[in-house]
C-alpha cells in the first residue's frame, strides 16, 4: 500500500513501464528489499497487535517508540477488532506486492532514485505506527487492561470496509498483471515498446492501480470507523500522492499515444 508509485515514478512516467532488461536486476533487487521490509514489518505488527489483544502481552518496544514518536497522551480511539483486521488486511497487501516484485511484474533497466527508496521506506514504517497511534492498550506500558475484545467483528463499517479492500485488492492485482502482459506473449518478454493499455477497468482511467490504492486507505478509515485522526492523515498523503503521480502518467499517455482514448480519466473515474 502506499507506494504503489514508486516502481514507476523511478523510472519513465509510463506506468507499464517495466520491462526487465540487463540492468533491471538491480532495480528488482532494490525494490525487492523494500517489499521483504514491508512484509516482515508488518508482522512485526501484526504479531504485536494479536498478542496484546489475543494473547494481553503488550510491546514496550513499540509503545515507546510511539510516545517518542507521537505523544505520550494518546488515547485508544478505535476498536481492538478494526485494529486487528486492518493490521491483517494490510499484511496481507504488502505481501501480494511482494509476490509481483518477484514473480509477476516485468521491470525494466531503470535506476531507482535514492530519495524514492528512502521514502518507500518511511512511508511504511509511518503507516504501521499510525495504525498503533490510536489503539487500544498501546497507549501506555503500565495499562494492563484485558477487555479490549468486544466481540464486534461483523459491524457495518467493518463489513463495507473489507468488502471494498478487497475489491481494490483484486483490481490492483489485475492491474498489475496486465501490465505486465503488455510486453509478454504467453510466459515470453518479447517487446520493450511502450504501450496503451485498454479493456477492463482502464476503459474509465489511465491508472486503476492508484485508484485501488486510494480505495484501500479509504476502506482502512472505515474500518476504523472513521475515528483515527492518524490515519487520516495517512490517507490523506495517499490520496495526493496517487493523484499526482496519476496525472503525470496520464499526460505521457496523452502526449504520447495519439489514440488516447478522450473520456479516459487519470485516477478517478468520471472525475479527475
Amino acid at each position: 500500500m502506499g507506494t504503489q508509485h514508486l516502481g514507476d515514478i523511478a523510472r519513465h512516467p509510463a506506468p507499464e513501464d517495466n520491462i526487465r532488461g540487463p540492468q533491471g536486476l538491480a532495480f528488482i533487487r532494490w525494490f525487492s528489499h523494500f517489499y521483504v521490509f514491508a512484509v516482515l514489518y508488518f508482522l512485526l505488527i501484526s504479531g504485536a497487535v494479536l498478542c496484546k489483544y489475543l494473547a494481553k502481552l503488550s510491546s514496550p518496544f513499540l509503545i515507546n517508540l510511539l510516545n517518542l514518536l507521537g505523544s505520550s497522551n494518546r488515547e485508544g480511539t478505535v476498536k481492538a477488532e478494526s485494529v486487528i483486521i486492518l493490521s491483517i488486511l494490510i499484511f496481507l497487501q504488502v505481501c501480494r506486492r511482494c509476490y509481483e516484485c518477484f514473480y509477476v511484474s516485468i521491470y525494466s533497466d531503470a535506476k531507482m532514485n535514492i530519495a524514492h527508496y528512502i521514502v518507500g521506506y518511511t512511508f511504511y514504517f509511518g503507516v504501521g505506527l499510525s495504525l498503533l497511534h490510536d489503539a487500544p492498550g498501546f497507549e501506555s506500558v503500565n495499562d494492563h487492561s484485558t477487555n479490549y475484545i468486544s466481540g464486534q467483528w461483523f459491524t457495518f463499517p467493518h463489513c463495507v470496509g473489507v468488502t471494498l479492500f478487497f475489491s481494490a485488492f483484486i483490481l490492483q492485482y489485475q492491474t498489475t498483471v496486465a501490465f505486465a502482459s503488455l510486453r509478454k506473449t504467453g510466459n515470453k518478454v518479447t517487446s520493450m515498446k511502450h504501450h496503451l493499455p485498454s479493456s477492463g477497468f482502464f476503459e474509465y482511467v489511465s491508472c486503476p492501480h492508484y485508484f485501488a490504492e486510494i480505495i484501500m486507505y479509504i476502506s482502512g478509515c472505515i474500518i476504523l470507523s472513521c475515528k483515527s485522526y492518524s490515519w487520516w492523515l495517512v490517507c490523506l498523503w495517499t490520496v495526493c500522492n496517487q493523484t499526482l503521480t496519476g496525472l503525470m502518467s496520464h499526460y505521457w499517455y496523452k502526449e504520447t499515444f495519439k489514440n488516447f482514448p478522450s473520456k479516459r480519466k487519470a485516477v478517478i473515474p468520471f472525475l479527475i
